[in-house]
């Protein structure tokens, strides 16, 4: 069968390749400023936390309280919009706001991140990053005059390459923000300029890291492992139980959250109220690692909490099940309270750490009766948490996969899947849509303001 010349021109117009050019262009300059930004967050984290690790014990524990109070100043008298987790903000600005975003909400989410985060805040980096990343973009669109919906698709480059470099997961990034916008439907008419954001972000990232002798954050050794037929029931287990408890910490979370905006008074008196309670919290954990043997443990609670996935990832049975136990709760408490009370920081970090402690749990319980490596459990689970209660489950298998191994893809794919599923009653990220119907209803009533 033969193909004519005209019908292959009428393919490939000349208006095609010109759209093609121009977001093949925009996505690269977008992915490689997200990459250099990323870095420069990074290094500041980095630097900050090196030097809080130079300080005594009892200053450490205190920090939180200096933290918050300063996250709280910046984000009251600054930007409002970079209080609490940057991800939920940006999806909410991709939707309601055509994705505008101010300038000055990316300098204060910068620092009253690095303020939240570096002083011992239980919150990730990824969050601010994205925030970040959507609303560089969206002033780069603003500059260059793009419309209202090639905008929109700016933003979600700009998510997608912060994702990918600060994970270094460029699969992972490309599918995350046209997966996160909506709960129950995807942007597939965003994925290629997402994709090469994405790639470029993590290029960027990655080169230039690897050129300053940055380590990664996550450092496990590798993973054997073959999935077998039995392990459909293990995961799909694994899976159920990670829906359960992400949907009470969801709970917990905005019942947190809303209880600070619901309080009528300053930003910066709520995050140092905030702040006092993550500092007693670990005053009272430090009971129990002293029990466990190391009072230094106390300290897990706190900040990103990698350690504590690199800890397990590398031997699951560091800690005793009662322990695990604890960790896994107080992290849940630190996180709700360091956020929910108005702190700058994102969620996917705290949800993988306390994912990761739950697949401990799942794992040691389950030891005696499991012939595969433990730690296949740990890792799956530590990502299964984040993707069942931000609906994510193609980011959660892909994401599995690029950090620790692709043979864990399948297990993944099948827990995140049924996790998403029971943790459908609510999201950690409440500005995302169910569909784009609601899309609809929001674009009619724009036209009707304008």
């Amino acid at each position: 069968m033969t193909v004519s010349f005209h019908k292959v021109k009428e393919a490939i117009s000349s208006e095609k390749v010109k759209y093609g050019l121009k977001w093949v262009l925009l996505s690269t300059v977008v992915g490689g400023v997200i990459g250099c930004i990323a870095i420069l967050f990074e290094i500041a984290l980095v630097e900050l936390t090196k030097a809080v690790e130079l300080l005594t014990f009892g200053i450490i524990l205190v920090l939180p309280i200096i933290g918050l109070l300063l996250s709280g100043l910046i984000t009251g008298n600054v930007a409002p919009e970079a209080r609490g987790h940057g991800t939920d903000a940006i999806i909410h600005a991709y939707h309601h706001e055509w994705g505008i975003v101010r300038g000055r909400v990316i300098a204060a989410k910068l620092t009253a991140s690095i303020a939240t985060i570096g002083f011992g805040g239980s919150a990730g980096r990824e969050g601010p990053l994205v925030q970040m990343g959507g609303g560089v973009s969206s002033m780069i669109g603003q500059e260059i005059n793009l419309s209202l919906r090639e905008r929109k698709t700016l933003v979600l480059c700009g998510m997608s390459a912060s994702f990918g470099a600060i994970f270094a997961a460029p699969l992972s990034g490309a599918i995350f923000a046209c997966e996160v916008v909506f709960r129950d439907e995807f942007e597939y008419i965003n994925i290629l300029p997402c994709a090469i954001s994405s790639v470029v972000g993590f290029l960027t990232y990655k080169t230039i890291f690897s050129l300053l002798g940055y380590s990664p954050l996550i450092d496990i050794p590798p993973i054997s492992y073959a999935f077998d037929w039995p392990h459909i029931f293990i995961f799909l287990g694994v899976g159920l139980v990670c829906g359960l408890v992400g949907l009470l910490y969801v709970k917990l979370f905005y019942f947190i959250d809303r209880k600070a905006e619901g309080w009528k008074k300053p930003d910066w008196l709520k995050t140092a109220l905030g702040g006092i309670v993550v500092s007693l919290l670990a005053l009272l954990f430090m009971i129990f690692a002293i029990h466990e043997g190391d009072i230094n443990n106390t300290v897990l609670i706190l900040g990103m909490g990698w350690h504590l996935i690199n800890l397990i990832g590398t031997d699951p049975l560091t800690f005793s099940l009662l322990f695990l136990v604890l960790l896994l709760i107080f992290k849940i408490l630190t996180t709700c309270v360091t956020i929910g009370s108005g702190g700058s920081g994102g969620v996917v970090a705290p949800s993988i750490v306390m994912g990761g402690l739950l697949g401990g749990i799942i794992a040691t319980l389950l030891g005696p009766f499991i012939s595969f490596d433990m730690r296949v459990i740990i890792v799956v689970s530590s990502i299964v948490l984040f993707a069942s209660v931000a609906h994510i489950p193609l980011t959660g298998m892909l994401l599995t996969g690029e950090m620790y191994g692709l043979p864990l893809i399948v297990p993944a794919l099948l827990a995140s899947v049924i996790g998403s599923w029971v943790a459908s009653g609510d999201s950690i990220y409440h500005s995302s849509l169910v569909s784009r119907e609601e899309t609809l209803r929001i674009y009619k009533k724009f036209k009707e303001i304008k």
